[in-house]
């Protein structure tokens, strides 16, 4: 897999994928001739195409053609196309209000106000550590908790091959630094 190919945060987008937290996937590419047919070749159970450096992964080719048709499209798409890519609908509500070209301030604004550790951390996503890959609406998003203690708990699970460990076990270590992401308190919060 050439990985240092793609930005660090695929590794946490891929991993979603696999674990079947996240249906879709774009990814900027800066070297697409070293990333796409390996790629094509890994994910046999995925289409996936190259159009202009950016990656679309899906399921089907029907789902490839929408992600690029709306990424492509002028128009506001932050609902359709955050829906498309599995993020919570407040989530991709609360990013269509903010505007799009004003992400990466809303990001770093969250960023901030989120507890370092906790389950909702995406302070390290662009270095390939993170749970969820999008901004959740709020310090507290149901959905985008739910989705973070769904992949970290197959994270705990899963055994993979050795380069796989080591990136699987960064993320664990980094996570399990705050004691309320220990599996027994992250259940309670869910049965409340």
């Amino acid at each position: 897999m050439p990985w240092a190919y793609l930005p660090h945060s695929a590794k946490v987008d891929f991993a979603l994928l696999i674990a079947g937290i996240k249906p879709n996937l774009r990814v900027i590419l800066d070297h697409p001739a070293e990333v796409y047919s390996p790629l094509k070749n890994l994910l046999k159970s995925h289409i996936v195409h190259n159009h202009n450096d950016v990656l679309y992964i899906a399921d089907n080719l029907e789902v490839v053609r929408k992600l690029v048709k709306i990424d492509n499209d002028h128009m506001p798409h932050e609902i359709e196309f955050g829906c498309l890519l599995g993020y919570p609908k407040c989530c991709s509500e609360k990013i269509k209000v903010i505007g799009e070209s004003d992400i990466d301030t809303y990001n770093d604004d969250f960023n901030q106000k989120v507890e370092r550790f906790s389950l909702l951390d995406i302070s390290l996503y662009n270095h390939g550590i993170g749970l969820i890959s999008h901004v959740p609406c709020s310090i507290d998003c149901e959905p985008s908790l739910r989705q973070a203690h769904q992949f970290y708990q197959s994270l705990r699970i899963t055994v993979g091959s050795k380069k796989f460990c080591v990136w699987r076990n960064e993320i664990i270590n980094y996570f399990s630094q705050n004691e309320y992401n220990h599996p027994y308190k992250i259940e309670k919060v869910f049965r409340r």
